[in-house]
């Protein structure tokens, strides 16, 4: 026997021992479970069609209603480099005329006024104490430990006919709108507290506001599972609504020609479409992007991440004609011009933050020109 296998040796078969036999009332019993009546028995099951509850996560679409002159977008396009870089191009004849013309036309061209997913501004002293506290929170770079801002907060704040003002987009609003009106309670009020629960509920990561449950909703023997949850939704968009009507009110967006809508819509804007067209991709997220400041304890870098995204996906249609031509559906050589500012959507959601920000890149330089368009591939 070789040393490897002196030490084994043969265990006999040992016959398993069976089962002991399953008992329906000792496990009805540990339960708690009536087994008199049928009734008792389904009223003490330990889950049953009244355990279910429900809950559910909504985007809404914004506009705002409002002239050139006093919309923040058409506003904040026409005042960064990045359209100053156009025109300056445009007139060395480094870049086509008709970049600039269409952007105008664009901005030109809206008779009624609106202005979907634009951010809106307004005095800062506007803000009530309480409000004014969640925002500098809101602003903190890491929620959890009390310390320095985030590194992007310049970009909320400017000054306008020499009043400082707060910018901030519609899904933000909310919150803030929130947090002024239950303001004036006192801390350990209903109304207070209810209010701060609630302003966890307002979501500021995509564009367009997001909002979640207030509670979990449960089905009765009355109403069905869809109906209910409906009812809790449609509760939350009322609640909405108010928010916005006392916003446009108190901080005076109605007066200065911003007044705020919100309401459901299952497609993004054709407006904002069309603008997707003739911007950069690195500009378009600048201008609609969420800043998540709201939401998570680390806003900043859940912007980043949502940057990230947006120029993956944004250059998909790009990588998918590579990827065709590897799979053989593409069986010849072709020239490809693809929109790589395009984000493939089909709900309200737009996309994150620029590398190219007009507000980052300080005075008009060519470094934030704007990039071509479209990419011309050759396969």
């Amino acid at each position: 026997m070789s040393p490897q296998t002196a030490h084994l040796r043969v265990v006999p078969d040992v016959a398993a021992a069976p089962d002991p036999p399953f008992d329906c009332r000792q496990a009805a019993d540990l339960l708690e479970i009536e087994t008199a009546s049928a009734a008792g028995f389904a009223a003490s099951l330990p889950f049953g069609a009244r355990d279910a509850t429900l809950g559910s996560e909504n985007e809404l679409q914004t506009a705002v209603l409002g002239s050139r002159e006093s919309a923040d977008l058409p506003l904040t396009i026409e005042q960064s480099n990045y359209y100053r870089n156009m025109l300056r191009r445009a007139l060395t004849g480094d870049a086509p005329q008709r970049s600039v013309s269409e952007l105008a036309a664009h901005l030109a061209d809206n008779p009624e006024g609106v202005w979907e997913n634009s951010w809106v501004r307004f005095p800062l002293e506007r803000l009530g104490g309480y409000a004014r506290s969640v925002l500098e929170r809101d602003l903190q770079a890491d929620k959890r430990c009390p310390g320095p801002r985030r590194s992007d907060s310049d970009r909320f704040f400017l000054r306008q006919d020499g009043e400082a003002c707060l910018r901030v987009p519609v899904s933000y609003l909310l919150k803030l709108s929130l947090a002024e009106a239950i303001g004036d309670t006192a801390p350990s009020s209903l109304v207070r507290r209810s209010g701060e629960r609630c302003m966890r509920h307002f979501l500021s990561d995509n564009t367009s506001p997001e909002t979640f449950s207030f509670y979990p909703v449960a089905a009765d023997s009355q109403t069905s599972p869809g109906k209910a949850i409906a009812g809790e939704t449609l509760r939350r968009f009322l609640l909405g609504q108010f928010l916005v009507a006392f916003a446009n009110r108190r901080f005076g967006l109605a007066e200065s020609g911003q007044e705020v809508s919100v309401y459901f819509a299952p497609n993004p804007p054709t407006r904002q479409k069309r603008l997707n067209r003739l911007i950069s991709d690195g500009f378009y997220r600048d201008l609609f992007m969420s800043p998540c400041l709201s939401g998570w304890d680390c806003g900043e870098k859940k912007h980043r991440y949502m940057v990230l995204c947006h120029q993956v996906l944004s250059r998909s249609q790009l990588n998918a004609v590579a990827k065709m031509k590897e799979a053989g559906i593409i069986t010849r050589n072709l020239i490809v011009r693809c929109p790589t500012s395009a984000w493939p959507t089909t709900g309200p959601t737009s996309a994150s933050a620029a590398a190219n920000s007009p507000r980052s890149c300080g005075p008009a330089c060519p470094a934030s020109a704007p990039r071509p368009k479209s990419t011309w591939a050759i396969w």
